[in-house]
């Protein structure tokens, strides 16, 4: 038990750092007009990287919120609730990215994508709002862990500006949150969830978690 629990750990703490990173580096492609779709706010290589690090935010959003809850019960439950279908409707928001591409490359017009977004039905408009409680749960963990103080409070910070900027960026969609809000959103990400992967997850078995100052 004892070396699946550090095999875990060890796993859980490389997705801590890949699955932000994925994201930053998908922003920046966007950034750099790199596979852009036919709209411009988006990219094909965006939404192929960006899938798979909202993939791995599910468990980075159960960790976070399984600290938070230690402190503060109610909003650790709903940031593993609103963290987890934030992030399981941004699995779907990128890999759309992926499909607007690949359609308008077998012949799909623009302007028929466009019709779709602006109208996308009950389903598909379901995954649209669910995917703003990815930034909000941010956001509300990043409030959680300010007041808890167990964790740095710059981490609590980061954790709020990513929120704020991502949020911000995807609804806009305008080029210059995009080309410099949006990344910037996923390195506020990276920056505290890598060091919290390898500094204090291990932290999250015990039963009480003490201020840190």
């Amino acid at each position: 038990m004892g070396n699946f629990h550090h095999t875990r750990e060890r796993v859980l703490a490389v997705a801590f750092s890949v699955g932000p990173g994925l994201l930053l580096v998908g922003s920046v492609l966007l950034a750099l007009g790199v596979g852009l779709n036919a709209d411009g706010k988006s990219s094909y290589y965006e939404g192929a990287l960006g899938a798979w690090g909202m993939v791995l935010f599910v468990p980075l959003y159960f960790a976070l919120a399984k600290r938070l809850g230690k402190t503060f019960t109610s909003l650790g439950l709903i940031c593993t609730i609103g963290g987890f279908f934030g992030s399981a409707a941004g699995v779907v928001a990128m890999t759309l990215r992926t499909v607007q591409y690949d359609l308008v490359e077998q012949g799909l017009t623009p302007e028929a994508w466009q019709a779709f977004s602006n109208d996308p039905g009950t389903t598909a408009g379901i995954w649209g709002m669910l995917l703003f409680l990815f930034p909000l749960s941010s956001m509300l963990m990043g409030i959680g862990y300010w007041f808890s103080r167990t964790l740095p409070r710059w981490m609590a910070l980061s954790f709020i500006l990513a929120g704020l900027l991502f949020g911000y960026a995807q609804w806009t969609g305008s080029e210059w949150a995009l080309q410099i809000l949006y990344p910037l959103s996923c390195l506020l990400w990276l920056a505290p969830i890598s060091q919290f992967g390898w500094k204090y997850l291990p932290e999250n078995t015990l039963d009480e978690i003490a201020p840190l100052y």
